[in-house]
């Protein structure tokens, strides 16, 4: 049996032999650091998983908030609107950017690996979504008042077709109609028909005329360009809500991971 004395000086000789080695490999413990220290995507296959789901999505949705922006400057750009047509352009626009600007600080949390930053993400993630859903919904149920609107561009031409003709022949020769609403409007403007009025522009045979009015038609293509954006709108949004349940799950990975380093 070693005695008290014994013992306490085998201790202090084994602590001696323990600092000496730690001196010697002073790498081992800045390693062993530096792995405690290493982010979750290097010690978690499942947080890698996460980070690239996520990247993924949010390219998604950039995508399509660009495609809604483009959307929203082309009808402002190309069309003569009135306040409807123009609030519906602007309500396509406003989607987009607001989905961007929200984007920033989802970039910036997962950068900085921020709590912070993604939980004020989250939060601005769910009220964009509130207020999108709110725009997505008046664009729903105004469509048709949007789309005959938008169609008002095509009485411009009309009436610039009676001042000089050939101006509806865009219109005519696109949709395959006559006239504003049938071939009667340029009999009562004291006008015949032109060829762009007729099928393969083949005046010889009376029942090659087109019956079909441009107006309707114009209508017609308004409303099913609207209802796809429409779609793309509730795609975007649907792809958020995706997102903000991904960022939730990276705001806990974050936190738990601090907790694991720190403790």
């Amino acid at each position: 049996m070693k005695s008290v004395h014994q013992l306490a000086f085998s201790d202090a000789i084994n602590g001696n032999r323990c600092n000496k080695v730690l001196q010697q490999h002073p790498p081992a413990i800045s390693e062993r650091k530096n792995f405690r220290q290493q982010p979750t995507c290097y010690n978690n296959y499942s947080g890698c998983k996460k980070e690239a789901r996520k990247l993924i999505t949010g390219i998604v949705v950039e995508l399509l908030a660009s495609v809604l922006i483009g959307f929203g400057a082309y009808v402002i750009c190309t069309n003569d609107t009135n306040d409807i047509g123009t609030m519906g352009a602007y309500g396509y626009i406003a989607i987009g950017v607001a989905t961007f600007v929200v984007f920033i600080f989802l970039n910036v949390g997962a950068i900085r690996n921020n709590v912070c930053c993604t939980v004020t993400f989250i939060i601005l993630m769910v009220l964009v979504i509130l207020a999108q859903a709110v725009v997505a919904f008046f664009m729903l149920a105004g469509k048709e008042s949007v789309a005959s609107n938008l169609a008002n561009s095509l009485d411009a031409t009309w009436e610039r077709e009676l001042k000089e003709e050939g101006a509806m022949s865009i219109y005519e020769n696109w949709f395959e109609c006559c006239g504003r609403a049938s071939p009667q409007d340029y009999i009562v403007a004291g006008r015949m028909p032109p060829e762009t009025c007729f099928v393969g522009h083949d005046k010889s045979m009376a029942e090659n005329l087109i019956e079909s009015g441009c107006r309707i038609k114009f209508e017609d293509y308004w409303l099913e360009l609207l209802g796809i954006f429409n779609i793309l709108a509730c795609v975007l949004i649907g792809l958020e809500l995706i997102l903000s349940f991904i960022a939730c799950c990276l705001c806990v990975s974050i936190r738990n991971e601090r907790r694991r380093t720190y403790y």
